[in-house]
């Protein structure tokens, strides 16, 4: 979703001038289209699409911070945006991967001496 927030907010797509630039909307009016307005389009804001007490919490941990970057003049930064974690009625049901970190150069040498051949 965050491409299609970023085209929202900067209506503008690669390598084409802005789409109709006098209908971009906020970055807090996109958070809510896919919060709350979802929400009741679904007829569940009463469950659902804010945190509040009494409705379940379903929120996301993102890798950045969306709102600076459009306040601060930089909204297409949006669309690069990874899901960090995701909780579902108060429960984590998602993380993402820790990012792979290659052991030092003599670690790997010495992983790769100690594997055996064939036949062992």
């Amino acid at each position: 979703p965050f491409v299609n927030m970023t085209h929202a907010i900067t209506r503008k797509w690669a390598n084409r001038p802005p789409l109709n630039p006098k209908q971009s909307i906020s970055v807090r009016d996109v958070i809510d289209a896919y919060t709350i307005n979802g929400a009741r389009m679904l007829n569940l804001q009463k469950d659902a699409g804010s945190l509040e007490v009494g409705k379940s919490a379903d929120f996301i941990l993102l890798d950045r911070d969306i709102v600076s970057l459009a306040d601060n003049g930089h909204p297409e930064g949006i669309a690069d945006t990874k899901v960090l974690a995701t909780w579902f009625r108060g429960q984590k049901v998602y993380a993402a991967p820790e990012p792979h970190t290659p052991a030092p150069r003599s670690a790997r040498r010495r992983m790769g001496n100690s594997r055996a051949g064939p036949g062992g």
